[in-house]
């Protein structure tokens, strides 16, 4: 197997055509260049700067323990910035907007029934399901009377009227 030189891994440095930009009425310059290479950071600045770091932390340590305690700790530093890096954000779905005029543009009174966007909410969906309450419906009929639409006569409606039958 060949081996490859770090001359033959390098970038060209003249710039390039694109071969996907072959449009002739297109007038922009389809020249572009090579992305820079990343810089490496050589040794001794790295290990001075980490050195220049941990003076300040070892500056009072004179027994194994203090250097086990101030390990340990670097170590749970470490471990701590490993985790925060790996835990998973969860993001708020995107609000959808609909079409249309907003239902809750308008806020409503108490008096005008089901709630949008105001006012005080008459009925849930679970007292809607369930039916009207009969104690406050028996509390409604207080003082009604009932008019036939047949033979107009007060104390039946329609349904019960004696002419219909």
């Amino acid at each position: 197997m060949r081996e490859f030189g770090p001359q033959e891994f390098r970038l060209p440095t003249r710039t390039i055509r694109s071969a996907f930009a072959s449009n002739p009425l297109d007038s922009t310059s389809h020249e572009t260049t090579p992305p820079p290479q990343t810089q490496t950071v050589p040794a001794r600045d790295v290990f001075h700067n980490v050195q220049a770091a941990i003076r300040p932390l070892i500056a009072g340590i004179q027994t194994r323990e203090q250097v086990a305690d101030l390990l340990d700790s670097l170590g749970k530093l470490h471990q701590r910035n490993i985790d925060e890096t790996r835990q998973e954000h969860i993001i708020d779905p995107p609000v959808i907007s609909h079409k249309g005029r907003p239902h809750t543009a308008r806020l409503t009174n108490a008096r005008e029934g089901q709630q949008r966007g105001g006012g005080v909410a008459r009925t849930t969906r679970a007292t809607m399901r369930a039916g009207p309450d009969p104690a406050s419906a028996s509390a409604s009929r207080v003082g009604r009377t009932y008019k036939c639409s047949l033979c107009r006569q007060e104390g039946h409606n329609r349904s019960n009227c004696p002419l219909q039958s």
